[in-house]
């Protein structure tokens, strides 16, 4: 069982990527969340370290959450160090999860809809997909749209 020291460094280290990260934009996701999914049955959590020489307080440089469904693996969730960007952290994260969803034995691995760039290098295939969305209420909506003709109107 982790310690809630580790399952915040965890959180800590999610909140670096997905600060660095505009491809898609959702909101943070809280602490209680990492420590439920740490206790969940059909997720897996893998920290990946560097050599001592390289990271002195031998911390987790990365940490990936993967789900398990049948014969799946589901990279879910990546968060990273980013002070050491010699080492291709995020790169050999990804393919942390690859290995281990070959070692389960498992026939497809689901990558995540973001970097379809650096995941290309692992010959993932790329599937569209889209999102819809209905508003009961379009009142804030109208509000932002006339804020964003206000701005215009300044220019």
């Amino acid at each position: 069982k982790p310690s809630s020291q580790q399952i915040k460094h965890w959180h800590q280290l999610y909140l670096n990527l997905k600060r660095n990260k505009s491809e898609l934009n959702t909101f943070n996701l809280p602490f209680k969340i990492f420590k439920e999914l740490s206790q969940a049955k059909n997720w897996e959590i893998i920290e990946l370290r560097l050599k001592p020489e390289f990271n002195i307080d031998n911390k987790p440089v990365s940490v990936i959450f993967n789900y398990i469904s049948g014969d799946t693996y589901s990279l879910m969730m990546i968060g990273m160090d980013l002070s050491f960007p010699e080492f291709n952290c995020y790169q050999q994260t990804v393919y942390t999860g690859i290995k281990r969803a070959e070692q389960l034995g498992l026939k497809k691995v689901y990558m995540g809809m973001t970097s379809s760039f650096e995941k290309r290098k692992f010959c993932a295939e790329t599937l569209s997909t889209y999102s819809y969305l209905q508003i009961d209420d379009h009142y804030n909506m109208e509000v932002i749209g006339s804020i964003s003709n206000l701005k215009h109107l300044k220019a």
